[in-house]
């Protein structure tokens, strides 16, 4: 799964409150997936990123945050009545869980 984000941009047309966006791609990439951020989220990101065999990624206890922000986001979603996949909703969760396993216990980091 690649996660792409990126702040919201002035020269893209979105509705009011879209935090996706869909990425035109051939059929054979299916795990990829587009978040816009606000300022505030960016800018947390940017502060949790590390290099790994000279590829950006995000450390877990950054990540984390983000994960558990997807998972209420869902969650509320499918409360007002979306049509939204309950593997997803349980996934994001059981990532919290995996990924608490890698951070360091001493780390302090202020989500937004």
């Amino acid at each position: 799964m690649i996660e792409l984000f990126t702040r919201k941009l002035d020269s893209i047309q979105l509705l009011k409150d879209a935090v996706l966006t869909p990425l035109p791609m051939d059929e054979d990439i299916s795990s990829l997936s587009a978040i816009l951020l606000d300022d505030d989220y960016y800018e947390f990101l940017k502060q949790g990123t590390v290099t790994v065999g000279g590829v950006t990624v995000l450390d877990a206890a950054y990540l984390i945050p983000f994960k558990a922000k997807a998972w209420m986001d869902l969650t509320d979603r499918k409360f007002a009545g979306e049509h939204v996949d309950s593997k997803n909703i349980k996934k994001h969760k059981n990532d919290v869980f995996r990924l608490t396993e890698l951070i360091d216990t001493t780390a302090k980091i202020v989500a937004p």
